[in-house]
């Protein structure tokens, strides 16, 4: 028995602590192989460091209690590859193991024999530091590469563990190098706090850190506190608590009251960190200066950049001219050190020579930094990154579109990737959805993450917010809505749901919107601005005063393209038209470009367009007898807003699984689903419809009672979803004999956002330039039919002109002159774009003439647009996962152009009923309110008999038969979008 107990002791002492292989020659920890890594990190081969790192986890210490403190150091730099390569999420995960290592082991400075005294270095970096020289009074600390620490368990215990059948852990010093554990585990605890972001203050990790270092589990009253100081300092950043930080990072600075040591430079940083948040920018400046030299004095090379990219950008955001004066000698110096650091810094210079506008200075050293980059791995990470996107900036600010293009493309494409703040949203929202966040921290944290980009989100990183702004994020955007909605907060879900509609909108054009921002601030009418983006135009037109230039010589060319005919037989006046669209179009481009160079900077741009208002800023602008019902279509439910100018009601609409078929159904029954399909007398015969419409309006709407609507003037409607389909103006206030449309007791209009319910914008009055296109209105119709239509719209209207030719130039550049524009033709929707169709058509197919054109600039479009020949899925029976954006997107896209005024069809009618329709509408347009000149012009049709001979899609009818206008099928097809701007008043 004696024999059976003491071979399992053996056993025991043999599993207890695993001592690699390779201690029989090397017996310190970590591993001699595991600082070759450091050469092949610091010249950017990030892939190879990777592979050295990963092999030196794989041979690390073991014991029965898992991996050993210096599993901290392989986790650590692991991650530090995958971070300088791009990867967060896998960088994340390498710091959360470094740092449950070092909570699980929290006690172990506690076994390690510190050396009695700390001596000097003599070290003499510092006098070889080119760029200044350190103000702090302080030596350089020579701690020791190895100290003893002693693992395992005493004699005693050992001998309790034998006898009570526990592990036996027999008592080993290992030669440890604690300085370079201690650094690793800051480097984590702080690379985590900045990937995870707000959301670390949050997580369980961070508590168990906070808790772990607050014993400040080290020897008393010893100089190892400083590096307690140091990590918990970091950890109290990770937790939010930014003053205990701060106190923390400073007790941290020195050993022994005189001596940096080898966290000094992490800790500057920080502190410099901490005080640009505040906007302490003299302050940030010292520490990232004092950091400089730190880091280069303990061969820190990438806390070195980190340390200079934080100078920098301070010099900058504080308003100090010129170049940042360490940054070139300090570039020339780490070159004997460090590839990657020296790429890194390159690419700071050049970026500070291309905000002084210095493009020749900045392509040099875009050059001198991609010899430096060379094959390596970093070109295909951060370092890589920022080459492609300062490329394309230098491209942009040259002429190069093609090359900037191209570069900026590569740029974004790591940048979506490589992001942070995205990380963060899906952190959050994950998070949140597994339960491990309250209803109220969650809030909170979508609010801050899912933000509209700041001007400190521009100034510190405007490749970071482009990605940002780039990337889908309705997902969490909607779990945010509907947190907002079980937290009964009302005023919070209605502007969530216009930031959805915009962020749908933003996310389908070029970086995400920026330039459309851009535009708008530089060239939309100052009354659409806020005092905010006011300030934001008089700042970048002192600062880029070329656009200031191009802009004025293009107002100019446009007023003299308005004193010329749209179409004219005059020779002269068509070569001087054509010489003018074409000036105006160079000037455009050159507009575009500095755009396109503005975008990439770290200018700040509200983005105007959709306006975003609180809900007090939404009904301060709504006249009485108002009513806003706006809608939200999520995955399960419909959420409607009934607002008027003192209330706002939301509820969840009944049964709204069903809503999709009977939004379906309804349609069918006025006659409206194969595109192909003729309607015959019966289809116009079935009033079943009008009982269900009724029961639809009263929970969509929440008024049961028909006398209700009596106390509203107008109804602002906010689709959403299939409801982009439904036509409102049809559904009967009523199931019984006092049941009407909606649209014969009071004016209907629908806006894509709730802040447009009442917007400021461009009208067209009587003497506005129109434009009328006459075409095929349906297939195989006469021409002249549409002709004879057009001509009496011109009769209707002065300064209107018929349309017959292409114009001399895309047709994008000739509606820039056009106040007013009226299609009476078919129009060819793509289905590979929203805005890939020719609202003109007549020279559609021509490059230029599609909607994403009439988004650039000159700026702005017709104010008032009439497509009656535009197509959706709602003559499709909502096939094809009809989702709304058929109709959503072009619309944006058009009033993104600068219209105000939309009227278009869900359906295509097509016959002479349209053409009265129209008529009436656009002869009282400009006297008129929008919504109540298409009301009257329903309510005239409505009296008129129809004529099936003139309706394409009516088969023969028998002479017996009357058919009249009231019939839903011939009017509500038509889609009013209106911001509510007043007529504009005749000239006198």
């Amino acid at each position: 028995m004696a024999n059976v107990r003491n071979g399992l002791c053996l056993a025991l002492l043999l599993v207890a602590w695993q001592v690699p292989a390779r201690a029989q020659q090397d017996l310190s920890v970590p591993p001699t192989g595991y600082y070759l890594g450091f050469a092949a990190f610091h010249a950017g081969d990030y892939r190879d460091a990777l592979g050295i790192f990963q092999a030196s986890l794989r041979s690390g210490v073991r014991s029965t209690e898992g991996r050993w403190v210096d599993a901290i150091c392989y986790h650590t730099m692991i991650g530090e590859c995958y971070y300088q390569m791009g990867d967060v999420a896998k960088a994340l995960e390498q710091y959360d193991m470094a740092v449950k290592l070092a909570v699980v082991h929290n006690n172990w400075m506690l076994r390690v024999e510190f050396p009695n005294a700390i001596e000097p270095s003599a070290s003499t970096v510092r006098s070889t530091i080119t760029w200044g020289a350190t103000k702090r009074p302080t030596a350089l600390a020579r701690i020791p590469d190895r100290m003893g620490t002693f693992q395992g368990q005493s004699d005693a215990a050992n001998v309790q563990a034998i006898q009570g059948g526990g592990v036996v852990a027999t008592q080993q010093i290992f030669p440890l190098n604690v300085k370079e554990v201690v650094r690793c585990t800051a480097v984590a605890i702080r690379r985590r706090q900045e990937l995870m972001g707000v959301v670390c203050r949050h997580d369980p990790l961070t508590g168990q850190l906070l808790a772990a270092l607050g014993s400040r589990p080290t020897q008393p009253n010893h100089w190892s506190q400083a590096w307690i100081s140091c990590q918990l300092g970091l950890a109290y950043k990770s937790a939010g608590k930014l003053e205990q930080a701060a106190s923390e990072l400073t007790r941290s600075l020195v050993v022994a009251g005189q001596f940096d040591h080898e966290l000094t430079p992490l800790a500057l940083v920080e502190l410099g960190h901490l005080a640009f948040e505040q906007g302490q920018y003299n302050l940030a400046a010292d520490f990232y200066l004092e950091a400089t030299f730190a880091a280069a004095a303990f061969e820190q090379f990438d806390v070195l950049f980190e340390a200079f990219q934080g100078g920098w950008l301070t010099h900058l955001i504080s308003g100090k001219p010129g170049l940042y004066a360490p940054l070139v000698p300090a570039a020339q110096w780490v070159q004997r050190h460090s590839r990657a650091a020296q790429a890194a810094l390159l690419l700071t210079t050049a970026e500070n020579y291309l905000s002084g506008g210095e493009a020749v200075q900045a392509t040099a050293l875009l050059g001198q930094a991609r010899q430096t980059i060379g094959n390596r791995e970093m070109r295909n990470g951060r370092i890589g990154g920022r080459f492609n996107y300062l490329s394309a900036l230098v491209d942009f600010q040259q002429g190069n579109l093609a090359s900037g293009t191209k570069a900026l493309t590569t740029a974004m494409t790591f940048y979506g990737f490589s992001s942070k703040w995205l990380m963060q949203i899906g952190l959050a929202d994950r998070s949140y959805v597994a339960g491990g966040l309250s209803q109220r921290i969650a809030e909170g944290l979508y609010s801050e993450l899912l933000r509209e980009p700041t001007p400190a989100d521009w100034a510190a990183d405007p490749a970071e917010t482009l990605a940002y702004l780039g990337a889908p994020r309705l997902a969490p955007m909607l779990r945010w809505f509907d947190l907002a909605v079980l937290l009964k907060d009302d005023e919070k879900a209605i502007e969530i749901a216009d930031r959805l509609r915009r962020h749908r909108f933003h996310s389908t054009l070029p970086l995400g919107g920026r330039t459309l921002a851009l535009r708008w601030i530089l060239e939309a009418p100052q009354e659409v601005l806020s005092q905010s983006a006011v300030l934001q135009r008089q700042d970048l037109l002192v600062r880029y005063p070329e656009y200031a230039k191009l802009t004025a010589q293009a107002a100019e060319t446009r007023q003299q393209l308005r004193a010329i005919p749209l179409e004219t037989d005059d020779a002269g006046q068509r070569q001087q038209q054509k010489s003018l669209f074409t000036q105006l179009a160079k000037l455009s481009d050159r507009q575009e470009l500095i755009l396109s160079n503005i975008a990439l900077r770290r200018e700040p741009s509200e983005f105007v367009f959709p306006p975003l208002l609180g809900l007090k800023q939404i009904q301060a602008k709504m006249p009485e007898g108002q009513l806003l019902l706006a809608y939200v279509v999520g995955a399960r439910n419909v959420t409607a807003f009934a607002v008027d100018k003192e209330r706002i009601v939301s509820w969840q609409v009944e049964s709204a699984e069903d809503l999709p078929s009977q939004v379906t159904a309804l349609l069918r029954s006025i006659g409206v689903s194969d595109r192909k399909k003729a309607l015959e007398i019966a289809d116009f015969k079935n009033t079943a419809w009008q009982k269900d419409s009724a029961a639809l309006l009263a929970r969509l709407s929440n008024i049961r009672d028909v006398e209700t609507w009596s106390r509203y003037r107008e109804v602002v409607i906010v689709p959403d979803g299939y409801l982009w389909y439904l036509p409102f103006e049809t559904l009967y206030t009523s199931e019984g004999a006092q049941g009407r449309p909606l649209i014969s007791k009071l004016p209907i209009r629908y806006v894509p956002t709730a802040s447009l319910a009442n917007a400021a914008g461009p009208v067209a009055g009587p003497q506005a330039v129109t434009g009328i296109v006459a075409g095929r209105m349906f297939p195989g119709l006469d021409l002249q039919i549409a002709a004879t239509a057009a001509d009496g719209i011109r009769a209707a209207l002065q300064s209107a002109q018929r349309l017959t030719v292409a114009p001399v130039v895309p047709s994008s550049l000739a509606a820039a002159n056009l106040d007013r524009l009226v299609v009476l033709h078919e129009l060819d929707l793509p289905s590979r774009s929203p805005y890939g169709w020719s609202p003109m058509q007549l020279d559609r197919g021509v490059r230029g003439t599609e909607l994403e054109s009439w988004l650039t600039l000159p700026w702005q479009g017709p104010a008032q647009i009439v497509l009656p020949g535009f197509r959706t899925a709602a003559d499709t029976e909502l096939k094809s996962g009809a989702n709304g954006d058929d109709i959503f997107l072009p619309v944006c896209g058009l009033m993104a152009s600068g219209a105000g005024n939309i009227l278009l069809s869900r359906w295509l009618v097509g016959g002479q009923s349209s053409f009265d329709l129209i008529r009436e509408y656009v002869q009282e347009l400009p006297f008129t309110r929008a919504s109540e000149a298409w009301r009257r012009s329903v309510l005239l049709g409505a009296r008129n008999p129809i004529d099936p001979t003139q309706e394409p899609k009516i088969r023969a009818i028998p002479l017996t038969e009357e058919l009249r206008g009231t019939h839903p099928f011939f009017w509500s097809s038509y889609l009013l979008i209106d911001t509510g701007a007043e007529p504009r008043a005749a000239a006198p």
